[in-house]
C-alpha cells in the first residue's frame, strides 16, 4: 500500500506530520541540506488540526474549510 504521510510524535503527543509534499520541498528549496543528518522534524508540518474518529463529514468540511485546507473534500 502507498502511504502518503507520516505521524510524528513524542511521548505520545502528536508533534507533526511528514509528508511526500514536506520532503519534496525540502529537497528542491534546501539542496544543500543533507538528508543523513536532517531530522524528520526539521521538514514536518507543525501546525495540525484533527478531529474526533466520530466526527461527522459536515464537521470535517467546516474545519478544512475554517483552516483553509489547500485539499478537502
Amino acid at each position: 500500500k502507498k502511504t502518503g504521510s507520516l505521524i510524528l510524535t513524542k511521548d505520545n503527543k502528536l508533534m507533526g506530520i511528514l509528508t511526500r509534499r514536506d520532503i519534496i520541498w525540502a529537497l528542491t528549496k534546501k539542496p544543500d541540506l543533507d538528508l543523513k543528518i536532517m531530522k524528520a522534524g526539521d521538514i514536518a508540518t507543525k501546525k495540525i488540526i484533527t478531529i474526533r474518529p466520530s466526527a461527522n463529514m459536515e464537521e470535517a468540511i467546516h474545519k478544512m474549510k475554517k483552516f483553509k485546507f489547500r485539499k478537502r473534500l
